[in-house]
């Protein structure tokens, strides 16, 4: 992570923080510092004269009081752990344009574990006040932290023939 702020620029724009690189012309996004509980993540960004598109959500604890996040088509990953201590967030929008990612009966957002596939079978993240998951047939993989910080989850019910490929880390 050192390493990685190292070699890319930190920028604020609209109290949001941005790493740059300048050789793919590309951007993490990284945090806010807005106290709004709404937040909305831009497709790019202009620095210097240069539009920088928001490819990344980076790992950082900026997230704690937000509510409701917007991801743009742009976004092609989630770093691990970008959501492990969001502990509000209970509304989120994926652009109906983005390949990557989608929203999934308002309780998770979904990835693929194979880009070049169109079936999205990842948990990246499940809203923070489900008291009652879930996991459909078809998810192969549940991503670290995607269910931390659900406070209120009962229960989560698992489809017989699912394997758990990843440590869960409940908080």
């Amino acid at each position: 992570e050192k390493k990685l702020i190292e070699q890319h620029q930190t920028i604020m724009e609209d109290d949001m923080q941005f790493l740059l690189n300048d050789e793919e012309k590309t951007t993490y996004f990284c945090g806010t510092k807005s106290k709004s509980r709404n937040l909305f993540i831009p497709r790019s960004i202009k620095y210097n004269a240069q539009e920088y598109l928001v490819t990344r959500i980076y790992d950082n604890s900026t997230f704690d009081l937000i509510e409701s996040i917007t991801i743009p088509s742009s976004v092609v990953k989630f770093e691990d752990g970008w959501c492990k201590d969001v502990e509000k967030l209970i509304k989120f929008e994926v652009d109906p344009n983005n390949k990557h990612f989608i929203n999934y009966k308002d309780e998770f957002i979904l990835g693929k574990t194979d880009e070049n596939n169109d079936i999205f079978d990842v948990i990246i993240f499940a809203r923070r006040d489900l008291e009652q998951a879930t996991i459909p047939t078809f998810i192969k993989k549940i991503n670290s932290y995607a269910f931390s910080r659900c406070n209120k989850l009962q229960s989560i019910e698992i489809p017989f023939k699912f394997e758990c490929q990843t440590k869960l880390k409940m908080h």
